[in-house]
């Protein structure tokens, strides 16, 4: 399956940009789409692009700067509270945001099974590990949120 056509990605791309996800299990589980990034669909919204720059969707009141306490505001908005680990807990929702250099990159969603799932920017979603995606391109999770389900 290495250098595989999968939709609008290889699938040695994804693991060029990703490397940690050879050494974990993952899976593409949607088309390419340029609709929605990983923060609307770590906030399940698959209708629109979210960003803190001009024209994008971003939530009201909180300031539009790339920064991880602006991330943390969008994900509060939506009742997450933070929490100090990734263990999956049925009754609550968790998002990671991730950093680079201490700026956000990324926003992963767990899944009921565990595993979590990402935007990968306009690419596919691809259902992974939570570490898969860790790694040059986004840094690493500087922040676990949780709600109630």
């Amino acid at each position: 399956m290495i250098g595989e056509k999968v939709r609008g990605m290889n699938i040695s791309n994804i693991e060029f940009f990703f490397p940690n996800l050879i050494y974990s299990v993952y899976k593409i589980t949607s088309p390419y789409d340029t609709t929605y990034n990983c923060i609307a669909w770590a906030a399940e919204d698959t209708n629109m692009w979210w960003a803190p720059a001009p024209g994008y969707y971003w939530p009201a009141d909180v300031p539009r700067i790339n920064s991880l306490e602006a991330y943390i505001a969008v994900f509060e908005k939506r009742g997450y509270k933070e929490v100090t680990d990734d263990a999956l807990e049925p009754d609550y929702k968790k998002v990671a945001i991730f950093t680079r250099d201490g700026t956000p990159t990324h926003v992963s969603l767990q899944l009921d099974s565990g595993l979590w799932t990402s935007k990968l920017g306009k690419s596919e979603d691809i259902q992974h590990d939570l570490q898969g995606v860790s790694g040059e391109t986004y840094g690493n999770v500087a922040i676990i949120l949780k709600r109630p389900k």
